[in-house]
């Protein structure tokens, strides 16, 4: 399941040509293989309610589908206090934004992992719920999908009767809408030749398959688990049927736009039919692209979007047809990338992330954008769950002249969680571009500042390691809850003069945390950080203090002034002091 929990088409063959072997990602705009759908842009929960999150974020990301709560269900997600996403108050919100809905039916119960109540109480729940979709008749459903996560979450029996027994139920009252299954929580061929095996032999095949591809290092081989189905079908002499990878990315994923940009670049090349984002903290966030302006774990109806959401209205914003992009290597934890061509507009456009470093990006199958090409690019950060991002960064602007349609771009990534945007267009149809001011900016890890009374907290960031946050650096200051607790940060800046101090922080307490920051031993003034969805996850407090050229003292400390004194619980952590020039 996503909430907190332990847990199309043949596989694209396409030929990429050549390219020097500098070059990282390999595009060629000549090689089509769907038209653009944003098959990934999808979410488990995202939305909550109506406002929650607003219209204009879900437009945005255009999202294909949604998996929601079942009709009256009562699923308390991640310490909700009332159940929220309904599929059938959901259905029309995510209508407006022309998305389906699929119905997890197994929420009508308000734990997970789920405590079943028996055959007679499940037939009962699957009655009404299915009954209530009949009755409200919602043009958007995408399917019902009848358990989830069942290789884990399945103590009662044989599930293979269960199901078969749960899908003639719900084709007593819904003939026709789809059913989706069996939804595992990671890819297994022997499970899912068993079940398939099975279904057949009792007439209750899925009519889309659905498994799960959560941990980031199991789905590095994303598209060989596609191509194990499709060849599993041709084996049980099934299908072939549509994949819907319903919960995709880690805990360590969450708003990360590099590794959610390979994330979708595999899923489209896959071939999946739908895909959703996982959902591991907060609902109606889109999963983890937006964030309460004011922070804390309320419903986001006044949100902020991060820096992974531009990633998704990167995507959202593709039009015209899919074409063929080729990492380094098809199975690691490397640069990847898709793209899309909308040949009426001259206009390809080229997402990638995953990989820091010097890039190459090859590009080819432009000839008839004509001989002279302009490639802006432009960046967006990971600024964290809770953190936001007004906007993409641009970076840089090129202009070529090319006879063959080829161009290379180089991309300079600092971090494997940033992602970077590429448009390319004749240069007569360039949009404007607004080149950086170039400015000082560095960043000061909160692990390496001098302490009193806090200590270093390090990730475990080995493979695998599904629920490690993300934090920079891996690692980050901790117990900063008493009276007497003090970190000393000594930045050097090159000229005297204003400059931003954004501080990432979590804070899971329920309230507003006070400390006091001093700078060269000035007057201390309040910093407030208020509550993150839960700690270790990164939100930013921003503020502007003059900086002498050299060298800086600066303390952040919970003084005699600090209105708390102390915080209760050790909740509060430190990831990082940024300071950036702003004149």
């Amino acid at each position: 399941m996503a909430f907190r929990s332990l847990f199309a088409a043949a596989l694209l063959a396409v030929h990429v040509p050549q390219a020097a072997s500098a070059a990282s990602l390999l595009v060629d705009a000549s090689v089509p293989f769907k038209a653009v759908d944003h098959a990934a842009s999808g979410s488990l929960y995202g939305i909550a309610a109506e406002g929650w999150p607003p219209d204009r974020f879900i437009a945005a990301v255009r999202p294909k589908n949604f998996t929601q709560m079942a009709p009256g269900g009562g699923q308390l997600p991640n310490g909700e206090t009332k159940p929220v996403g309904d599929a059938l108050v959901v259905a029309p919100i995510a209508a407006r934004a022309g998305a389906s809905v699929t119905i997890r039916m197994p929420d009508t119960f308000p734990e997970f992992p789920y405590m079943y109540r028996g055959d007679a109480d499940w037939l009962k729940r699957v009655d009404a719920m299915v009954r209530a979709t009949v009755a409200a008749n919602p043009p958007n459903i995408y399917a019902y999908e009848i358990w989830n996560e069942p290789d884990w979450t399945w103590k009662t029996g044989g599930f293979d009767a269960f199901w078969a027994t749960t899908f003639k139920a719900v084709r007593v009252i819904d003939p026709d809408r789809r059913i989706l299954g069996p939804s595992l929580s990671i890819w297994n061929k022997a499970w899912m030749r068993r079940f398939l095996t099975a279904a057949k032999a009792s007439g209750t095949l899925p009519q889309i398959v659905c498994w799960h591809e959560l941990d980031p290092t199991v789905a590095n081989d994303l598209e060989a688990h596609f191509a194990a189905y499709r060849a599993l079908e041709k084996e049980l002499g099934i299908g072939p049927l549509p994949i819907s990878i319903n919960e995709y990315g880690a805990p360590r994923d969450s708003a990360v736009p590099g590794a959610l940009a390979r994330f979708i670049a595999r899923l489209e090349r896959a071939g999946a039919d739908t895909a959703d984002l996982a959902f591991w903290h907060k609902p109606g966030r889109l999963s983890d692209l937006v964030a309460p302006i004011g922070g804390g774990r309320g419903p986001a109806t006044d949100p902020e979007p991060n820096g992974a959401y531009w990633l998704f209205e990167w995507y959202g914003e593709m039009s015209g047809q899919m074409v063929a992009t080729k990492p380094p290597t098809e199975s690691e934890a490397t640069l990847d990338g898709f793209a899309s061509l909308d040949a009426a507009a001259q206009k390809l456009t080229v997402v990638l992330g995953g990989e820091a470093g010097e890039h190459q990006v090859a590009i080819s199958g432009l000839t008839g954008f004509g001989p002279d090409l302009d490639a802006q690019v432009y960046v967006s950060h990971w600024t964290g769950t809770d953190g936001g991002e007004t906007a993409p960064d641009p970076v840089s602007e090129t202009r070529v002249g090319s006879s063959d349609g080829r161009l290379t771009i180089p991309i300079s990534a600092a971090t494997a969680r940033d992602a970077f945007r590429i448009v390319v267009t004749p240069a007569s149809k360039a949009a404007p571009f607004t080149r950086p001011a170039p400015r000082f900016s560095m960043r000061l890890e909160g692990e390496s500042a001098a302490m009193v009374g806090a200590r270093v907290f390090k990730m475990r960031m080995a493979p695998g390691n599904l629920f490690a946050p993300t934090v920079s650096g891996d690692a980050y200051a901790g117990l900063l809850d008493r009276k007497e607790v003090s970190l000393t940060f000594t930045a050097n800046v090159p000229t005297a003069g204003r400059y931003e101090l954004s501080f990432g922080y979590s804070n899971g307490l329920a309230n507003a945390a006070e400390y006091m920051l001093n700078v060269n031993g000035t007057a201390p003034q309040p910093v407030t950080f208020t509550p993150t969805q839960f700690r270790e996850l990164i939100d930013q407090v921003k503020l502007d203090v003059d900086l002498p050229a050299g060298a800086s003292t600066i303390v952040l400390d919970k003084g005699p002034n600090s209105p708390q004194g102390y915080v209760p619980q050790s909740v509060i952590e430190i990831d990082y002091l940024d300071l950036t020039a702003l004149n």
